[in-house]
């Protein structure tokens, strides 16, 4: 290109694809429009433009394309309201011109507002520091491994709005102990929990501290080694929506004792490594009261040694199953903590444990109906 070349992207693309001006060193300056959408790794590196840019993250329209020399220490971030997307390799490429390993910065917590549709591929992998992540309700869409091999972080917030849990999206986050998928997500891609696969070498751990996690009830699948090596995990509650769930999706998850899956017709397991050898012997499956003989005979299920009826209600407070909710419930689910029991029909808030939370939640329920 000439000197002094200076561009302006058409009105109207959505995506700049990985390395589109690579080099490009005449560049010096760049109208970006209000439509981008994605904007691939190192789709500007080496040009004058983003040479003058000043440290820090760098924005191209309304895209987060990337952040420019070292996180200070503590940075709590919030992305400006308005943003569309985070680019690929935001937080990842410290010069912008090759991999540093860079991960030691000092990145605390992100959070991305409503406004973004889109996180990059490899967004923020290895920020060793990072410790809290809130995304926002609008993001369509995850790239790959946005936030795996994050060692430290231990607090996720994933907003109701959001549609999919993306591929390798926290994989090898050892640190990680709850996570709560919203309603409104419909998949749990590959990995999403599971350990982080690069190029087909596994060589890092799942999620192996992960011991709280609820599935949003709009969840229809579960794709392979979703929660491959969640070692730590004791209970896993399937809402009623879920269709599929696909190989090795729990495998290596050895501390399940206890498996609910809350549909009235057993989902498909691809595979019988849906779930780790020991489960199928050592852990009880919860199913809808009636649904029994169907899990008995269901491929993959059928292979539980310990398959349990309970009551399932529409409305989760209705605990007895008598129509209404009232003080009857309430009673029945502080005698169920004080027993010990656990049953799964009792956890309101279907989180895997029956405690004070589901108790306020009933309160609740009978106070507003009143």
């Amino acid at each position: 290109m000439p000197e002094n070349t200076s561009i302006k992207i058409k009105p109207g693309t959505r995506g700049i694809v990985t390395y589109a001006f690579l080099r490009c060193e005449n560049i010096v300056s760049i109208e970006f429009p209000n439509t981008l959408r994605y904007i691939g790794e190192d789709a500007f590196s080496g040009t004058t433009w983003y040479k003058n840019q000043p440290e820090g993250l760098i924005y191209a329209g309304q895209v987060a394309l990337h952040y420019k020399g070292t996180v200070p220490p503590n940075t709590d971030l919030v992305i400006k309201d308005g943003t569309l997307a985070i680019g690929e390799g935001a937080f990842f490429i410290e010069n912008y011109l090759g991999y540093d390993d860079n991960y030691d910065d000092g990145l605390m917590s992100v959070t991305i507002p409503n406004s973004v549709k889109y996180i990059g591929y490899v967004a923020f992998i290895g920020c060793d520091n990072l410790r809290r992540v809130i995304i926002g309700n609008g993001v369509e869409e995850m790239g790959r491994m946005a936030f795996s091999e994050n060692k430290n972080l231990t607090d996720v917030t994933i907003s109701e709005g959001v549609k999919v849990i993306g591929e390798q999206m926290f994989a090898s986050c050892t640190s990680l102990r709850k996570i709560i998928i919203p309603n409104s997500a419909e998949v749990i891609r590959y990995r999403a929990f599971g350990e982080f696969d690069d190029s087909g070498d596994i060589y890092l751990n799942g999620c192996i501290s992960l011991t709280d996690v609820t599935i949003g009830s709009g969840v229809k699948t579960i794709e392979s080694y979703a929660f491959s090596g969640c070692s730590s995990l004791p209970n896993i509650t399937i809402p009623a929506n879920v269709k599929t769930i696909k190989e090795n999706a729990f495998l290596g998850c050895k501390a399940l004792t206890q498996v609910t899956c809350l549909a009235t017709i057993p989902p498909v397991l691809e595979d019988v490594s849906c779930f780790d050898e020991d489960n199928y012997t050592e852990a009880i499956l919860y199913v809808p009261k009636g649904s029994e003989s169907d899990y008995m005979t269901a491929y993959g299920w059928k292979n539980f040694i310990n398959i349990v009826g309970i009551d399932v209600h529409t409305d989760a407070c209705d605990v007895n199953g008598d129509g209404v909710v009232n003080i009857s419930d309430l009673n029945n689910v502080v005698n169920d903590i004080l027993s010990g029991k656990g049953d799964p029909s009792m956890d309101v808030n279907v989180d895997g444990s029956v405690n004070i939370s589901d108790i306020n939640i009933i309160v609740q329920s009978i106070l507003t109906t009143n």
